[in-house]
């Protein structure tokens, strides 16, 4: 129905729980068009730390920003819990990941995380070609 549902992005909060619907609504009091910017054009990293870059998230981790540090492992577990679903999907046949998308390909250190603690699941990277 929307480009919702999925991991943490820019300014989309991803998966969420469906009670936060009617919470919004009973005890925010929020319409549903405010419901809808909210989670579309004010969550995600943006929500999170402050800004939707992830790049700028990254140097404010690097600086000890909280918020910034909050990100950052939201958004790495709700990859590595995509990274699992699949895993089981495909039986455990994993042969390699691809990390695509502007933060995939350019931030080692996201790739690095998500695949930290994955050994027991055959899962290795290389640091010298990350």
């Amino acid at each position: 129905l929307t480009p919702l549902e999925g991991l943490v992005m820019g300014t989309r909060a991803g998966d969420v729980d469906a009670g936060v619907l009617a919470f919004m609504a009973s005890h925010l009091k929020y319409t549903p068009d405010q419901i809808d910017k909210v989670l579309n054009k004010q969550s995600g990293l943006l929500g999170l730390s402050g800004t939707s870059d992830f790049r700028s998230v990254m140097e404010a981790c690097e600086a000890g920003d909280e918020h910034a540090i909050l990100a950052r492992k939201v958004f790495t577990e709700r990859i590595r819990k995509y990274v699992g679903a699949y895993m089981v999907k495909l039986g455990g046949e994993v042969d390699a990941f691809v990390f695509t998308g502007g933060i995939g390909e350019n931030s080692a250190a996201l790739r690095a995380d998500v695949c930290e603690g994955l050994a027991n699941f055959g899962v290795a990277i290389d640091a010298s070609k990350n």
